[in-house]
């Protein structure tokens, strides 16, 4: 027996629902994707910041006491043997200025490490942070320094640096991990809209088939999904 003539993809009421059903959600959708991106990078570079100062807080007592003892030998054996597999540089600066101690190579006697911009901001405020082209890695890096005290009189910086190109591969990771999270979101909330809609269409559209088969004279159709709302 045929219960009712519409399609329930036919009905006008179901198309205006799921389409205003949709549109929500892709400028929510796209609204949020916007304002988590635009925060992603600054995200990813303070976290990164803080990564690295956590390492040179690690590496402070060790420095102090190189710096302390004047045991400059025994400087480039501080750093951490895995930095050698990665991006971050660590260099120690003495007193005078000069580099003592680089993980990533063995350093030429240079005695002016006291005019490097990050330097003298540490210098200033225990800690210096600056971006600029770093010869070493040959772009813009992201540079760290810390001034390490003792009784009032600074001992010496520690200092850390990573290419910029490093922070935007994390930040491109992370938006296309941002992408194919908005686009499987939205794929289930089409689903899910489609299903929740047709639930509450599918009631309006049978009236309406039933409504239509009355005006032609059938009075044996009847509408089966009665719902217990309005």
């Amino acid at each position: 027996m045929k219960i009712f003539k519409l399609r329930i993809i036919e009905s006008l009421y179901f198309r205006r629902i799921y389409l205003t059903f949709l549109a929500f959600f892709l400028i929510t959708g796209c609204l949020l994707v916007v304002t988590l991106n635009h925060n992603l990078r600054s995200s990813i570079k303070n976290r990164e910041l803080a990564s690295i100062q956590e390492k040179l807080v690690l590496l402070s007592p060790q420095a102090s006491e190189i710096f302390n003892t004047l045991n400059f030998a025994k400087a480039q054996a501080i750093f951490p043997h895995r930095s050698l597999l990665t991006n971050t540089r660590y260099t120690m600066i003495a007193r005078r200025g000069e580099i003592i101690a680089d993980s990533h190579f063995t350093p030429e006697t240079i005695v002016g490490g006291w005019s490097f911009p990050e330097v003298i901001k540490a210098l200033e405020s225990e800690w210096g942070i600056s971006e600029r082209r770093l010869e070493y890695h040959g772009e813009k890096s992201l540079v760290v320094a810390r001034a390490l005290y003792q009784d009032g009189q600074v001992l010496g910086v520690i200092r850390a640096d990573v290419p910029i190109s490093t922070i935007d591969a994390l930040v491109t990771s992370a938006q296309y991990a941002l992408l194919w999270t908005a686009i499987i979101g939205l794929l289930i909330a089409f689903i899910l809209g489609f299903v929740m809609t047709k639930a509450h269409a599918e009631p309006i559209s049978q009236m309406a088939s039933v409504c239509q088969a009355i005006q032609k004279g059938d009075y044996t159709q009847k509408v089966h999904l009665i719902p217990n709302n309005e």
